[in-house]
C-alpha cells in the first residue's frame, strides 16, 4: 500500500510571512518544516517503508500492507500533518484530499480491504 504525508497550511503560513516581509521567519519555518519530514522519512524508513519521494511538505512511501500510520507522526512542533493511505499511490492521493477535506491532521484510507 501507499502512505502520503502532506503538511496542512505550510504553503499558506510561508505566503503569510513572505508578504508580511519576515523572511528570518520564513527561512526559520521552512527549516523547521524540512527538519519535521526528515524525522517523518527517517521513522518511516526504519519501520521498513519504502520511499517514493520526499520533498517540500510531502512524503510518499510504498508500505507493507500491515503498516500502521503513529498517531504521534501527525502533530509536532505546531505542525499537523495530513495523510492519505491506499492501495495505490492514485488512491492516496485521493484519501489525501479527503484528509484535507475533513478538518487536515488526520489518517483517511482509500482502496485498502
Amino acid at each position: 500500500m501507499y502512505i502520503v504525508f502532506d503538511g496542512d497550511e505550510i504553503g499558506k503560513q510561508l505566503e503569510k510571512l513572505i508578504f508580511s516581509d519576515c523572511l528570518e521567519q520564513a527561512a526559520s519555518y521552512s527549516a523547521l518544516i524540512a527538519m519535521e519530514l526528515q524525522q517523518i522519512r527517517e521513522h518511516l524508513i526504519a519501520s521498513g517503508c519504502e520511499v517514493v519521494f520526499c520533498g517540500g511538505d510531502s512524503i510518499l512511501v510504498k508500505a507493507s500492507s500491515d503498516f500502521i500510520v503513529s498517531p504521534e507522526l501527525l502533530s509536532k512542533n505546531g505542525i499537523t500533518w495530513s495523510v492519505g493511505v491506499g492501495e495505490k499511490p492514485s488512491d492516496a492521493a485521493l484519501a489525501l484530499k479527503k484528509a484535507k477535506a475533513f478538518g487536515r491532521n488526520r489518517v483517511e484510507i482509500f482502496g485498502v480491504e
